[in-house]
């Protein structure tokens, strides 16, 4: 006779409580207040341009933006 190992399922609570769970933490949509888009192009002036926000989403973050063998980013 072959023994097979037999797969538990995890307690879990009613699916109406599961499907819940996530939900509790959402929170909706919320616009940003409007402002100047002088000021706004003028605030990315001063951090540095649209480079600071490259730099940002490498995730070497030598803010080189070239990958490990030297080569640019793509």
């Amino acid at each position: 006779m072959t023994w097979m190992p037999v797969a538990h399922a995890a307690e879990v609570g009613p699916p109406e409580e599961a499907a819940a769970a996530p939900l509790k933490q959402y929170q909706g949509w919320r616009d940003d207040p409007l402002q100047d888009w002088r000021e706004a192009n003028d605030r990315v002036g001063e951090i540095g341009g649209w480079r600071t926000y490259l730099r940002e989403s490498q995730p070497s973050g030598d803010g080189t933006g070239q990958d490990q063998h030297g080569h640019p980013g793509h």
